[in-house]
This record gives C-alpha cells, structure tokens and sequence, in this order.
C-alpha cells in the first residue's frame, strides 16, 4: 500500500470490493516492475488482440525473453520460478482480472478509481485488460 497515494488510500475507506481489488493490483505493479510490465505487455496486449486466454507459458515466454536483459531472471531456482508464477496468477484471478480457466475478464474501471489512474504519467490503466486510454 506503500505505492498508493494519500487520496487512493482514502478511497479504499469505501471502496466497493472491485474498487479494492483495482487498488491493489495497481498497488502490486507499481511496487513489481516484473508484474508491471506482464500486466502491461501480456495481460494488457492479449487482451486488446482479443486472446482471451492466459496462460503459465505465457509467463514463462514473458520471463524467458526479459531474462535477455536481466541475468537474475535467468539463475531462479526452478522452484522459485514455479513459486513466482503461481502467486502471480493467483493474485491475477483473487483480482479478477482472469477466470479460474484462465480466460481474460475485462476490467470495468470505477469512475473514482480511473480518476487516480490517468493522473499519472504513463497512466497506471495500463495495467489491466480494458479498451480504455492508457
């Protein structure tokens, strides 16, 4: 919650439950470059090409072409890797951003909650699968 300025932490005082959940996903990626950049570049991207699915070897695909840039990718134990992407798609369906099956569920930002994501620079709505601006 760190990551979350004053305002969108007030707003969680009433926030609906899909309010929370938006909250804490944008509060995830912008503490996790790694989840920041999967949101955007796979979540995001599959969704506006209308691939509805997601799946571990979309993770894995996403890491193994990042760990070209960042060797730490490439030494995680096999273990860690698994423990890694589990708790990322577990995080992904408790934020209902995909099904149990792993189909895409559109996002339907709140007004309030949009309000605090375009305001930054490049809008944090990038981190979830809606036909919205970025």
């Amino acid at each position: 919650m760190e990551t979350l300025s004053l305002e969108e932490v007030e707003l969680l005082a009433d926030a609906t439950s899909e309010e929370l959940a938006q909250l804490m996903w944008t509060a995830t990626c912008r503490r996790y470059a790694l989840i920041a950049e999967f949101a955007e570049e796979v979540l995001r991207d599959r969704f506006l090409l209308m691939q509805t699915e997601l799946a571990h070897e979309h993770f894995d695909a996403f890491v193994s072409g990042k760990s070209l840039w960042h060797d730490e990718l490439s030494e995680l134990e096999p273990a860690t890797f698994r423990k890694l992407r589990s708790n990322l798609f577990t995080m992904l369906r408790e934020g209902n951003l995909i099904s149990e099956g792993g189909t895409i569920i559109p996002t339907v930002l709140s007004v309030r909650v949009k309000e605090h994501l375009v305001r930054r620079t490049p809008s944090d709505v990038r981190f979830f699968p809606t036909r919205e601006i970025a």
